[in-house]
C-alpha cells in the first residue's frame, strides 16, 4: 500500500499521509475538543501551545524517521480526521522500547470506522516495510471505543500497566493488523 517514499498510504475511503505545517491547525481544534481528549494524555484538552509542541514533535519524528503517525483525511473530500500511526512506546511506559500503533479522530469522524480502517493499512504498512511483527495499543480503560478498535484489529488484552504519565492503561498487543 505504500504510495512514494513512505508519506502515503491509501484505504477505500481514507488518505494517510505525512502531517503538513498545514494540519496544525485542525490538529489543535481537535486536541482542544474535551471529548476527543478525555482519555488521552492527563484526560483534558491541550491549549495552543502544547498542541503546537506536540505538532511540532509530529513533524520532527517524520523528518528523522520517515514514518510516524499519518495525518487521516477523506480521499475524496480532503477533510481532516485526525491522525493514526506507530510511535515508540516512552520509557517511562509499560511496554517500553515496543511500537504503540495509535489514533486520535476528531469526534464527527467517531463511529465511523475510520480509526479500525486506517490502522490495518498502518499495520500493513509496518509489518511490511518496517519488518515489525508486534504492536501494542495503550489505552485507557474506560475509553470503550478505542478498547472495540483494538479488538476489531485482532490486538489482545494483555495486562494493565502504567502510561507515559502515570495514568494506567489497558496493553493490547499482538501482529500488526491487516
Amino acid at each position: 500500500m505504500p504510495v512514494g517514499p513512505l508519506t502515503e498510504l491509501h484505504t477505500e475511503r481514507l488518505l494517510l499521509r505525512a502531517p503538513q505545517d498545514a494540519d496544525l491547525e485542525p490538529f489543535a481544534l481537535m486536541c482542544a475538543d474535551p471529548e476527543v481528549m478525555r482519555h488521552i494524555g492527563l484526560g483534558r484538552p491541550i491549549d495552543r501551545a502544547s498542541a503546537e509542541l506536540g505538532f511540532a514533535t509530529l513533524l520532527e519524528r517524520w523528518r528523522r524517521d520517515g514514518a510516524g503517525l499519518f495525518t487521516v483525511e477523506d480521499a475524496a473530500s480532503g477533510e481532516y480526521y485526525g491522525f493514526v500511526g506507530t510511535a515508540p512506546v516512552p520509557p517511562s511506559s509499560i511496554e517500553a522500547g515496543a511500537t504503540e500503533i495509535g489514533w486520535r479522530l476528531r469526534r464527527a469522524a467517531w463511529g465511523r470506522g475510520y480509526a479500525t480502517e486506517g490502522a490495518r493499512a498502518v499495520g500493513a504498512y509496518a509489518a511490511d516495510d518496517l519488518g515489525l511483527t508486534r504492536v501494542v495499543a495503550l489505552i485507557r480503560p474506560a475509553n470503550d471505543r478505542s478498547r472495540r478498535v483494538a479488538e476489531k484489529l485482532g490486538l489482545q488484552e494483555s495486562g494493565e500497566g502504567k502510561g507515559p504519565r502515570g495514568e494506567t492503561v489497558v496493553v493490547y498487543a499482538g501482529p500488526p493488523p491487516r
